[in-house]
């Protein structure tokens, strides 16, 4: 054959085949026998669920594909990523006349939203439309889209006094079958309340939030240009785009363990915790609503993931009581499903920081693949739906309660931790700030749960947990912190004044109290006095020429003065003592109402 005629030949069988879009995606299959360095790059790679052994598919975008070139040469390419609609066209004329039609399809961008204000249209009285980007602290996506939420509640319209819960999906936007999973709960929820008592107490007994697309500009691309997109779409600056969504979250954010550094790999985990205005605005709903139960479906695997990374990226290793813990959850929602379990394959996931924040949270992998001919999508969600309404009917948290103000009575939003030795990376629950409202997941033991506040008084309760049924209340009133305050005395830098001002315990009695330190404080059984008990606190006890109205009753405005002469001898020269003011009420516990924050004063300044 001729020169002429073999580039002829090429020319034309490149004209018969369809344009290959240069930005989309790559998909290679690897073999089993792998090197110690091909071993070593896995984990930042975008691998996908292995369901052959020994076999894995790896998606590697444009940029990448140089590096992952040299470091697999034997990698077959199976396929290139091309816009879903066009699949989706494919397939029907594939089916031919037998294609089942209407709504027997995957959703666009458009369509989830156009779903959610059906599902409200249908349901006015119990289910709305929530702009989730328009919330404080959230923000629309790079390409300007709002993430809307369909919330379900017996007053819908209402901020109720109820426990939230949070369902949502579609972090990683290629995953298309995981909104069905959302909104097939949406769906069977929302009928319940017709003909099913106990599913409908779901809905009259807490605020429901199902976001079914967390990832709105990355769904979009998926369907306009490559199904193998899995980032969102942020613009870098250096030629690449998007970001990691499940890989932006603040708890662990890059701690070298699943994520990348590098902008073009598929898990890059952003410029900074919670730099995407998807993740901030994910967070900004939980901080409102401070939900007890998420659930976020991906795909695939047919896996619920411990809540926790792997062993190697946590230090120090959990407890086996929290592991345990945290174990039996996720078989109690993996057993309706028939589903296995594993370890997350990252840190900066969304389950371990809603977790942290107090929500008993888990990751779903559904069905075997991203995209499969929707009726296996319609078989997964059935399959799906009785380990979501396991969690939905049956979990509540073992403690549950309220924080508000003792001298006024309004809610506060405050921090609920446990000790000893339960959480490894700040673990809390939070109060919120609308009601006060907070629970607890707490394992089988015995804990210290401690309640604290921005300027008030923390106070820890002993709770025994035997089983984790048991179910316990406390509705909690923490005392506002007094104000103290150290000036000198005008014209002698021996004397100062300190000044104790509690306006709500006017007529009250009051002491001033000086010590050497203040931690560990004073342990009062509840509370702990920020003071510790030294030969100072002694002497603050009597007043007399060098401590003086250090004891006496608050005037109108609840304040009282005392002054305080350290005498000019060397042994004074360059100490520091802290003075703290109390208020004194032998009906409160051990006898102190109140207390300001210690005051670090030092002679001769």
């Amino acid at each position: 054959m001729s020169i002429k005629l073999a580039l002829g030949l090429g020319l034309c069988l490149a004209l018969s085949l369809p344009a290959q879009n240069p930005e989309t995606s790559y998909l290679f299959e690897i073999g089993e026998h792998l090197t110690e360095a091909q071993r070593a790059a896995l984990p930042n790679l975008d691998v996908l669920h292995a369901h052959d052994a020994g076999i894995r598919k790896v998606v590697v975008p444009p940029a990448e594909i140089g590096y992952f070139r040299r470091l697999f040469p034997e990698a077959s390419l199976l396929e290139r990523g091309r816009p879903f609609a066009e699949i989706l066209a494919d397939r029907a004329q594939a089916a031919g006349p037998e294609a089942v039609p209407g709504d027997n399809r995957y959703f666009t961008v458009a369509e989830i939203n156009q779903e959610m204000a059906d599902l409200a249209a249908q349901y006015p009285d119990i289910a709305k439309v929530v702009d989730l980007s328009a919330l404080p602290g959230a923000s629309k996506t790079a390409q300007g889209r709002s993430i809307f939420a369909l919330k379900v509640s017996n007053k819908v319209n209402e901020e109720e006094d109820q426990p939230g819960i949070i369902v949502a999906a579609q972090h990683h936007c290629r995953e298309l079958n995981a909104p069905f999973m959302v909104i097939g709960a949406m769906r069977r929820l929302l009928a319940s309340s017709v003909n099913d008592s106990v599913l409908s107490q779901v809905i009259y007994e807490n605020e429901i939030y199902f976001v079914p697309m967390v990832n709105p500009d990355g769904v979009a691309h998926v369907w306009s240009v490559d199904n193998w997109w899995r980032k969102n779409r942020r613009n870098n600056g250096d030629g690449s785009f998007g970001v990691d969504l499940n890989r932006n979250y603040p708890t662990r954010w890059a701690t070298n363990c699943g994520s990348s550094s590098n902008t073009s790999s598929n898990t890059y985990h952003g410029p900074g915790p919670a730099s995407e205005p998807e993740v901030q605005t994910m967070r900004a709903l939980a901080e409102y609503l401070r939900p007890e139960l998420y659930l976020d479906f991906h795909s695939s695997g047919q896996e619920v993931l411990f809540t926790y990374p792997p062993p190697s990226c946590i230090n120090p290793p959990l407890t086996a009581a929290l592991s345990n813990f945290i174990q039996a959850f996720a078989d109690d929602l993996r057993g309706p499903m028939n589903y296995a379990t594993r370890v997350p394959s990252a840190s900066g996931e969304s389950p371990e920081d809603y977790w942290q924040n107090g929500a008993m949270a888990f990751l779903i992998e559904v069905g075997t693949s991203f995209q499969p001919p929707f009726q296996f999508t319609e078989q997964e969600e059935a399959r799906v739906w009785p380990g979501v309404e396991q969690a939905l009917i049956n979990w509540d948290p073992v403690l549950r309660g309220h924080l508000s103000s003792g001298t006024t009575g309004d809610p506060i939003a405050g921090k609920i931790e446990l000790s000893p030795g339960f959480v490894r990376s700040g673990e809390s629950s939070f109060s919120r700030a609308r009601d006060g409202r907070f629970a607890m997941w707490m394992p089988i033991g015995l804990w210290d749960v401690t309640f604290s506040a921005p300027g008030h008084i923390s106070e820890t309760r002993t709770i025994r947990v035997l089983d984790l049924g048991q179910r316990a209340t406390i509705d909690l009133a923490l005392e506002p912190l007094a104000e103290l305050s150290s000036t000198p005395a005008e014209g002698n830098d021996s004397f100062l004044d300190l000044e104790y001002l509690s306006p709500s315990d006017a007529g009250q009695p009051y002491w001033i109290a000086l010590s050497a330190g203040a931690e560990p404080g004073i342990d009062l059984g509840q509370r702990v006095l920020p003071l510790n008990p030294d030969i100072w606190m002694l002497w603050s006890i009597n007043p007399g020429p060098l401590f003086m109205n250090n004891l006496g009753i608050l005037g109108t405005g609840g304040e009282g003065t005392a002054q305080v002469r350290f005498p000019l001898i060397s042994e004074f020269s360059g100490i520091s003592l802290y003075a703290l003011g109390m208020t004194l009420d032998p009906i409160a516990h051990r006898g102190l109402r109140r207390w300001s924050n210690p005051v670090e004063i030092q002679p001769f300044r």
